[in-house]
């Protein structure tokens, strides 16, 4: 589900605090660093303790996601929790895909 049509949907429910916007971005970064990633939701779901239905929930936000689950998920997809949310998510990913590309020269 595209972020537009997710955001939409929170809408139309009433679900829009800023706390689920910027939610929804996070969810969102997640689901593209994974794709990027070539992980599967399947793998995800077992290095995070949930089924493959869960996680698919998680990446479609069918329900507010708590920050516990948001971590497991950030540190099965190996990113530096610590950092994440100074450095944000998206400038981490470009980080791992430079550092990358420097170990294949």
């Amino acid at each position: 589900m595209k972020y537009s049509e997710i955001k939409k949907r929170m809408i139309d429910r009433g679900q829009t605090t800023e706390l689920d916007l910027q939610l929804i971005e996070i969810v969102n970064a997640i689901k593209f660093a994974r794709e990027d990633k070539k992980i599967t939701q399947v793998e995800i779901a077992e290095k995070t303790g949930m089924s493959q239905v869960q996680y698919s929930k998680f990446e479609n936000y069918y329900n507010r996601p708590t920050l516990e689950t948001v971590v497991r998920v950030l540190n099965a997809l190996d990113f530096d929790v610590a950092n994440i949310f100074s450095m944000g998510i998206e400038q981490q990913i470009n980080k791992g895909k430079q550092e990358k590309a420097v170990a294949h020269v």
